[in-house]
């Protein structure tokens, strides 16, 4: 295992051999209906 940054270390915790981040982009949302929810809806100036 290397200490460099930008090098991927298993997770000490869990004992999966991958790295568990590639995965996001495939989970369901589970808590917002939609990325607006936290939108404004007037802009101040």
């Amino acid at each position: 295992m290397s200490n460099a940054p930008g090098s991927w270390r298993p997770d000490p915790v869990s004992r999966s051999p991958i790295a568990l981040g590639a995965w996001w982009p495939r989970v369901r949302p589970f808590v917002l209906q939609s990325g607006d929810q936290f939108r404004c809806r007037h802009h101040r100036r």
